[in-house]
């Protein structure tokens, strides 16, 4: 097996030192940044990640507006309250992805959000808890309570 020494080192190169490359990785946000996104936000995360799995990425980021109209803002109390023949009509609404496994995950995380921010007070607080030493932990607990939150999601 090999180590990631040869990565690090073609990344030192390609971003010329060390300060270029730390400058270009993502910054993971403060708890108290975590806790101020809606729970909204995070649902449509959450259906962006499923929707995005096993399609081209750009495809579904050019038909997210339509999902934010279609899913109201992907508030989790409306959301919620979303039923098989809403899910039926988005079928054939050709604005959005039609796929009906990945539609019916949208209103099943709403209500894990829902239930998450009963006990937490919002879902950004349970994400702004959850220890940062146990992030493979938190994907277990998404995978187990969520739905189609595994995997390539």
């Amino acid at each position: 097996m090999r180590d990631y020494q040869w990565l690090h080192e073609y990344c030192l190169n390609r971003f010329g030192s060390a300060q270029a490359l730390e400058a270009f990785l993502p910054q993971p946000r403060t708890p108290a940044q975590l806790r101020d996104i809606g729970d909204d936000r995070y649902l449509s995360t959450l259906a962006l990640r499923v929707f995005r799995a096993g399609l081209k990425h750009s495809l579904v980021d050019a038909k997210w507006p339509a999902f934010e109209q279609v899913f109201f803002g992907f508030e989790p109390q409306k959301v919620v309250l979303m039923g098989a023949e809403h899910l039926e009509r988005l079928m054939q609404d050709e604005r959005i992805i039609r796929h009906l496994g990945k539609l019916k995950s949208v209103p099943r995380n709403a209500q894990m959000i829902l239930d998450i921010e009963k006990v937490h007070g919002s879902f950004g607080a349970f994400i702004a808890d959850w220890p940062v030493t146990d992030i493979v932990g938190l994907w277990k607990y998404l995978a187990k309570h969520g739905n189609q939150l595994g995997g390539l999601s």
